[in-house]
């Protein structure tokens, strides 16, 4: 999940869902409920649409843009609704009928530093750059022992 859209890709197929603004605008913070449904309805359509074209999967594997809480909850980003929100992909995996499936939650650094983990030898600092900058350390000298 980028800023501006939700990439999906699986063996043989890709889904790009972008981002309507009107119903999920460029804002940091937000307590109105409406954008927390909308952020939800974003999420869980986009993975809806892909299972029209996709075989369902054993497992999902989401990366967020914003940093998250050791427990999984998402920091703010720009989309409003998301900060703080404990349920937010367990309810767009409901909606999506995933409910019970396997889900590993990364943010958007995490996931591009576990991708170029097969290409680094050593350490490597891993940046994303969107509407911010997110940072990984990649160690792949700890991997390798």
């Amino acid at each position: 999940m980028g800023q501006t859209a939700v990439e999906m890709a699986w063996p043989g197929g890709h889904l790009l869902v972008e981002r309507e603004l009107r119903a999920l605008p460029v804002l940091f913070r937000s307590t109105d409920p409406a954008h927390r449904s909308a952020l939800v309805a974003f999420i869980g359509g986009a993975i809806h649409r892909a299972l029209d074209l996709a075989p369902r999967p054993g497992r999902v594997v989401l990366a967020l843009p914003t940093a998250l809480r050791s427990d999984g909850t998402p920091e703010g980003s720009s989309y409003p609704g998301m900060a703080g929100d404990a349920t937010l992909v367990d309810d767009a995996l409901l909606l999506a009928a995933l409910e019970d499936t396997d889900t590993l939650v990364l943010d958007d650094a995490e996931l591009a530093a576990l991708s170029a983990c097969p290409q680094v030898r050593g350490r490597a600092l891993v940046l994303t750059v969107g509407f911010g900058v997110g940072a990984a350390l990649l160690d792949a000298t700890a991997a390798a022992r």
